[in-house]
């Protein structure tokens, strides 16, 4: 009967030490899946400790970049793309705060204005059934455009704000864009501002992004 015991607590003591041994391999190992391998919605950017950008959020956003330059093929550019885009969202949120602060906005009929200059032909003034039809190609021509850089009308449009943002900000300073730039680096230091993407998390984003991006751009640069 004691040996029979003593086999019984041998064969506990043993499981629970592989259990234990389990538990102690798994979790830096879960660790290092959820920080390493698979960031998913790892804060890259913060501020005062709240999150302004994810590692999902980063790759869409540096696949949007890539397919919004002049030639989305070449990939030369990607390499640093990550951390561009990380600094940007850093400074938009910035931006946003003090936008608001001022009371400066960007309306949908801003937006709408560089759209249509970028997109509608020009027409001829009072000519209502040549204004139509040229209604009919900008928004033939414009969701040609999405379609072929694979981005959807808000993250085109949010593109868009962004730069006007700036630009309307810009405008409330005395010193223009030079000003704005300096105020945000200033602003920067001020706050608990921060950029955290690491080797391995970057390398993440670049697989990600490459994975992301349409088939025809990633094998056209690989046959240049």
């Amino acid at each position: 009967m004691d040996a029979h015991n003593h086999s019984s607590r041998s064969r506990w003591a043993l499981s629970g030490a592989l259990i234990g041994i389990a538990v102690i391999i798994a979790i830096p190992g879960y660790v290092y899946f959820q920080q390493v391998i698979a960031p998913g919605n790892k804060t890259v950017v913060s501020i005062d400790g709240r999150q302004v950008l994810s590692t999902n959020d980063l790759v869409r956003a540096v696949v949007v970049g890539q397919m919004l330059i002049a030639d989305p093929t070449d990939l030369s550019g990607l390499g640093p793309a990550p951390y561009l885009v990380a600094d940007a969202a850093l400074n938009a949120a910035l931006l946003w705060a003090e936008a608001t602060a001022r009371g400066v906005t960007v309306s949908r009929a801003d937006i709408d204005a560089v759209v249509q200059a970028r997109f509608r032909p020009a027409s001829q003034v009072g000519d209502d059934t040549l204004d139509a039809e040229l209604d009919r190609l900008y928004r033939e021509a414009y969701t040609r455009f999405l379609a072929e850089r694979g981005v959807n009308d808000s993250e085109y449009r949010h593109v868009i704000e962004q730069a006007l943002l700036r630009d309307h900000v810009a405008a409330t300073m005395p010193g223009g864009t030079a000003e704005l730039d300096e105020w945000l680096s200033e602003r920067r230091n001020d706050q608990q501002a921060e950029v955290n993407l690491n080797s391995a998390v970057y390398a993440w984003v670049l697989d990600e992004v490459r994975a992301s991006l349409p088939r025809n751009t990633t094998n056209q640069q690989e046959q240049q």
